[in-house]
């Protein structure tokens, strides 16, 4: 509304206005909504997630083979944790709740907020669709509490969701 605001009160800009939509299609608000573009940033939106879902997963494989070279008395349970992990993505089942539980143990201290930088918190904020966070301008600090915050509210979610149903 600033822009539009401003084109109106200095005299005889409308006329550039023309000039200002095709530099800047976005600028006036519309209700018109086509299918086809709605569909296509669906497909932009879900192609970020998957990027991102991938930069996460191997910063997840880049902590197993660090937790390997530093920590020689877990690798077993953390090849172990690899093989769990192939079985799921392999057969799409649900694991049980005791075999969570086994692996839960090693992600103790390693992937902590606190332990994350700024591209892997970037990446996260993107997979949550928190894009409005990301900018030059947020610190880390800043990424991590909001961050905590969304992780809360999901957290609170999670426990008004009946547990049956994904079973």
């Amino acid at each position: 509304m600033v822009p539009l605001f401003i084109i109106i009160l200095i005299p005889f800009l409308e006329l550039l206005m023309p000039v200002f939509i095709k530099l800047f299609p976005n600028m006036l608000p519309s209700t018109f909504k086509n299918e086809t573009k709605e569909q296509e940033m669906a497909r932009k939106r879900l192609k970020v997630k998957l990027e991102m879902a991938k930069f996460l997963q191997n910063t997840l494989e880049e902590s197993v083979t660090v937790i390997k070279k530093n920590d020689t008395t877990r690798t077993s349970s953390v090849e172990e944790f690899v093989q769990f992990m192939k079985t799921i993505r392999n057969n799409a089942e649900m694991p049980e709740t005791s075999q969570i539980l086994k692996f839960c143990k090693l992600f103790e201290d390693d992937l902590t907020m606190d332990g994350l930088n700024r591209d892997q918190l970037i990446a996260i904020c993107r997979l949550l669709d928190m894009s409005t966070l990301i900018n030059p301008t947020s610190t880390v600090p800043l990424l991590r509490f909001r961050l905590g915050i969304k992780l809360r509210m999901l957290k609170a979610d999670d426990k008004v969701l009946p547990t049956d149903q994904f079973r």
